[in-house]
């Protein structure tokens, strides 16, 4: 008689481990192309959604994760002014007009540093963030119903001289430092509706300036603005460079096809994308401000009695 059927027990197959460096790597490369991209088209620093994503998914201390958003800021905004000022007119005229509004800026946020609210004055803080809040909500509204014949009513006005630019920047540098507000949040919506180009053409001799000239120039001044902050941080050795490899590569990528990308979007939709972001991240600033408020302890009792108290 035959016996019974042997069974051959095969060993179970070893699951191949995933490769987690490669996999964090294409997160960080899709993250930083994503970015370079919307901040290209927006005319807000990179660095402001980056840092966030360093320290949500990979575990970053705040300040590291901002030194190394900062530095990856840098390519981005670089990558995205030198390919929208390639398919611009007048590429010289905007950088010396960027230059102007650096100059500006730089003067008005060293003056207005000590108004700057105290880190203890979450709700001093909190209520100068809706100054963005509103500058995008005008800036949406005005792009909803813009036309031919609302943008070029008087409202609109036509500053191109050098002490207006500078000035321009001056009183946007002091407001946002004051209010610490991100960079472009009030500097884009003020080239936009305030600014004109020289134009031989015209019977002023100047035009309103477009939307992507407005965002091109406000990342020529956000690009100035984080040079020495990305420098200080690398000084403190706060710019990690393990991902620095794929996070440059998003940030050239994204931020010349974002630059690309500007000089072909409809006025409309870079207004409307700028007010959204700008919305989005004045409203995260609140929000987080507000959790600072709620997990504050509470002051603890004193344990000194008053002398008076048994009289």
């Amino acid at each position: 008689m035959a016996g019974p059927p042997q069974t051959t027990s095969r060993a179970p197959r070893r699951r191949k481990k995933l490769n987690q460096p490669l996999i964090k790597s294409v997160i960080v490369l899709v993250a930083a192309t994503v970015t370079a991209v919307g901040s290209a088209i927006t005319g807000l620093g990179a660095h402001l959604a980056f840092a966030p994503m360093l320290t949500w998914m990979f575990g970053y201390a705040p300040e590291k994760a901002q030194g190394t958003a900062l530095r990856y800021g840098l390519i981005a905004t670089l990558a995205a002014v030198a390919v929208s000022l390639y398919y611009q007119d007048h590429a010289a005229v905007h950088v010396s007009r960027g230059l102007l509004l650096v100059i500006g800026a730089t003067i008005g946020a060293v003056a207005a540093a000590p108004l700057s609210p105290k880190p203890a004055a979450i709700g001093a803080r909190r209520a100068l963030q809706a100054i963005a809040i509103l500058a995008a909500i005008f800036t949406v509204t005005e792009a909803t119903h813009m036309s031919a014949l609302t943008r070029s009513q008087s409202h609109y006005a036509h500053w191109d001289a050098w002490w207006q630019l500078v000035s321009l920047g001056l009183v946007v540098g002091a407001i946002t430092q004051a209010a610490r507000l991100t960079g472009g949040t009030l500097l884009m919506p003020a080239l936009f509706f305030l600014t004109a180009m020289p134009d031989r053409l015209s019977a002023t001799g100047v035009r309103p300036i477009t939307a992507s000239e407005a965002v091109t120039e406000a990342l020529i001044v956000v690009f100035a603005a984080s040079l020495m902050p990305a420098w200080g941080y690398a000084q403190r050795r706060l710019a990690d460079s393990t991902y620095f490899m794929p996070s440059t590569l998003g940030a050239i990528v994204g931020g010349a096809f974002g630059g690309w990308l500007l000089t072909r979007l409809l006025e409309r939709s870079v207004l409307v994308a700028f007010g959204v972001v700008a919305m989005f991240f004045a409203a995260r600033e609140i929000a987080r401000l507000a959790a600072e408020t709620s997990a504050a302890p509470p002051a603890a009792p004193s344990d000194v009695q008053d002398p008076n108290a048994s009289q």
